[in-house]
């Protein structure tokens, strides 16, 4: 999801929404189970016919897979990235036992006491399963359980399309066991009808079910940062200073964790204090780097800031960009991002991979990333000789605009207003027009002030339809890079 206000109020609203639409739908979905139980068709004289094999009651296919349920939401407890998701599905539990009791089916006629190993073996197993695939933090300490959400939802998903098709698809089963004897004895379906009454409401329920359950389980708060520099002038150089300066202070404010190509570039960036060895880190830079930090809160947001040398994207790419966000924009649009989230929880990763679109694309990066920081270098724009020289004039200190100051104008006015991408611009360097900004406005820079903010991106950058926050990135100061605190707390 996009940091922007808008987009964060849009997701806290959506987090509410799922909640109140997973109690609600809860107890339709949990009726129709009990029905189609008490039809006893296909699946439950298959289930008849395995217990009965096994030699146990029938009833424990009620009580083992809840134990997986209550493996499940344990690991939900226990994961620091999905405990509110945890709490609000067992506070789904009581309302579908409460409509279970109502309707006299399994709360009171299941022996769960006698079956409480039955139960608890289905705790293990899920648990036991979502431990072994679970990972720590070694430095945070901060424990995830990926398996759960997949495991949960596939349960639900199982559950409920079975519970669908037998409540509502009128049949002869083709086998048929005897409760007395054991006996197996085989047919045909017979005739095939549609019990009609309650389909509207049971199958409007079930969709709108598992549609916000696969949300819901999969959210986790996470914003993934994609950051973008210029080709020309100190634009690499640029990009390194400031993932030196963000990996600093998200490692000391938030415990930041390096990811992809920052293990052997993370332990020389937290050393980095000077101008020289941001020069000596840029040359030994990965192609790819990138980092994690968690704010903390009710719900932990993390934040994946991503930086693989991507350049301002083409004007081809930018169309590209602005037809995919039409697309997106419609009601067509929002049915296949809602659809994604159960299929992306059902289809396995590598499956997915296979018939994906090229990831290293920037077009495709883009559409994937929740956040675009677009670094521009303020001393690239200026002229220092002019600016040495005493000039107060925009048109003998600022150059003329670069190729990608273009690019951003149209990356800005394709997303704005975007609900979920937020896009802005970061000024590094930005302590150089601090003087002519002096001369020019009579006011005192300050990197928190909205009126340098505005003086930077407008009149130094040329930046329009895009929020432009300033930052000293330099290393050489005392004080060493500021305004970047500011940045962490926009993404």
């Amino acid at each position: 999801m996009g940091r922007g206000t808008d987009s964060l109020l849009t997701e806290r609203r959506l987090v509410v929404a799922s909640v109140v639409v997973t109690l609600v739908t809860i107890v339709p979905v949990t009726r129709m189970l009990g029905e189609a139980w008490d039809e006893q068709e296909l699946v439950f004289n298959l289930v008849w016919f395995v217990t009965t094999t096994l030699g146990v009651d029938i009833d424990v296919a009620v009580v083992f897979p809840v134990g997986l349920v209550v493996g499940w939401l344990l690991l939900f407890g226990l994961d620091d990235y999905k405990r509110v998701q945890g709490v609000v599905l067992l506070a789904a539990v009581p309302v579908g036992v409460v409509t279970l009791a109502g309707m006299n089916k399994w709360i009171g006629t299941v022996s769960w006491v006698a079956l409480t190993p039955f139960l608890l073996g289905g705790v293990v197993v899920a648990g036991g399963a979502g431990v072994l695939s679970g990972q720590q933090n070694k430095k945070t300490g901060r424990r995830e359980f990926p398996l759960a959400p997949g495991m949960l939802y596939a349960t639900a998903v199982v559950a409920t399309l079975v519970g669908f098709v037998e409540r509502h698809l009128r049949y002869d089963s083709p086998i048929v066991v005897d409760r007395a004897t054991g006996a197996v004895t085989g047919g045909s379906l017979g005739s095939v009808g549609v019990v009609v009454d309650g389909l509207a409401v049971d199958l409007v329920a079930s969709v709108a079910f598992l549609v916000v359950l696969s949300w819901f389980v999969q959210y986790d708060n996470r914003s993934d940062v994609l950051v973008v520099r210029p080709d020309e002038g100190d634009g690499r150089l640029a990009e390194t200073r400031f993932l030196a300066a963000t990996m600093q202070v998200a490692w000391r404010e938030y415990d930041a964790v390096p990811l992809e190509g920052g293990s052997s570039f993370y332990p020389n960036v937290k050393n980095v204090d000077s101008e020289a060895d941001v020069v000596e880190v840029d040359g030994s830079r990965p192609s790819t780097v990138s980092f994690r930090f968690t704010q903390p809160g009710l719900l932990s947001r993390r934040t994946v800031i991503e930086s693989n040398s991507y350049s301002p994207p083409s004007r081809g790419d930018i169309k590209r960009i602005e037809a995919r966000i039409d697309r997106e924009s419609g009601p067509l649009g929002t049915v296949r991002s809602l659809l994604s989230r159960p299929l992306s929880l059902l289809v396995p990763a590598g499956l997915r991979a296979l018939v994906a679109s090229d990831p290293a694309r920037f077009v495709n990066r883009v559409a994937n990333a929740d956040t675009l920081v677009l670094l521009a270098p303020v001393p690239d724009r200026l002229n220092q000789y002019a600016l040495e020289e005493g000039e107060t004039s925009f048109a003998a200190v600022v150059r003329d605009e670069p190729e990608y100051i273009k690019r951003y104008n149209e990356l800005c006015a394709a997303y704005r207003g975007h609900p979920r991408t937020d896009v802005f611009v970061v000024a590094t360097g930005a302590n150089s027009v601090s003087g002519f900004y002096e001369q020019t406005t009579e006011r005192l820079p300050r990197l928190d002030s909205d009126h340098f903010a505005g003086f930077v991106g407008q009149k130094i950058l040329g930046i329009g339809g895009c929020d432009v926050v300033p930052v000293d990135d330099s290393f050489d100061n005392e004080e060493g890079p500021q305004g970047i605190e500011r940045v962490l707390k926009r993404l």
